[in-house]
């Protein structure tokens, strides 16, 4: 991997990066400027048609040859995010239940009870 890339950061010069590396940090924005040899000037990452890619989401690139398997793709990964917020019932009762005998504990501290 080459390492050709400089970002600014603070107003500081860090690097040099290869792509991948930018891709990994997470300080690279579209605004972040960029340089690299050849360049005139500091160029915001958005600018530079070479960086599109870092900031695409990687669900949304599909090809048309194969557009019916990256949609079925799409479709399972929704499906994976429905299973991952499904919670256990039993969490859900165990601290209900826990809630009410704190409830009934303190009103019978509090002599509620003895009426």
């Amino acid at each position: 991997m080459v390492k050709e890339w400089f970002i600014l950061v603070d107003n500081c010069k860090e690097g040099p990066f290869s792509l991948l590396e930018l891709k990994r940090d997470y300080r690279l924005t579209p605004d972040t400027f960029v340089w690299k040899a050849g360049f005139a000037k500091w160029i915001k990452a958005r600018d530079v048609a070479e960086l599109n890619d870092l900031f695409k989401d990687p669900q949304d690139k599909c090809s048309d040859q194969d557009e019916e398997a990256c949609l079925q793709s799409k479709e399972l990964k929704r499906d994976d995010s429905v299973i991952a917020l499904y919670y256990d019932p039993f969490q859900f009762w165990f601290w209900l239940l826990a809630g009410a005998l704190l409830v009934i504990y303190t009103f019978s501290k509090l002599g509620w009870f003895d009426r």
